[in-house]
Formats: C-alpha cells, sequence, structure tokens
C-alpha cells in the first residue's frame, strides 16, 4: 500500500517493499545498511493471503511465510524514475 497521508523526506510515496524489490535490496544490502534481522514484503503469502506475507532474513538470505501479527522489521521505499 503506497503511503499518501505522510510525509519523510518531502515525499510522500513511501510503500513496504514487494519480495522482489526486497530481493534487489538484499543485493544491496552492504550498501545500504540492510545487514541484519528479518524485514516483511509486501507480498502476501498465496496459501494464506489473510494471514501470511514473505519476509526476509537478511542474515541467511531466506524469504519465509510469516504470520502477518509476528513483529519484524520494515524498510519502506519509495518509486522513482
Amino acid at each position: 500500500t503506497i503511503n499518501t497521508g505522510q510525509t519523510c523526506y518531502s515525499y510522500s510515496n513511501w510503500h513496504l517493499p514487494s519480495k522482489d524489490e526486497l530481493w534487489a535490496m538484499y543485493a544491496l544490502r552492504d550498501e545500504i545498511g540492510l545487514t541484519q534481522g528479518t524485514y516483511w514484503s509486501s507480498t502476501e503469502w498465496e496459501d494464506s493471503p489473510l494471514d501470511d506475507a514473505y519476509a526476509l532474513d537478511v542474515t541467511n538470505g531466506q524469504m519465509l511465510p510469516l504470520l502477518k501479527e509476528d513483529d519484524y522489521y520494515f524498510r519502506p521505499v519509495r518509486y522513482f524514475n
């Protein structure tokens, strides 16, 4: 979901990355400081979309479906040209 109500650094088009966007961030993890922890994606798990979404553990590179009610990190991103 795109954030339309808040601004950060003068931008208001922040969103939770998809699992593909999160993989792209993982490829640059050292450069962007994504070095430890598990991060949410916006991609829901096909088998249980109401309860689970994909999250990436950047310490071991595993993308797993996890319960949405669990506490993990998130790294908002924004579209740019």
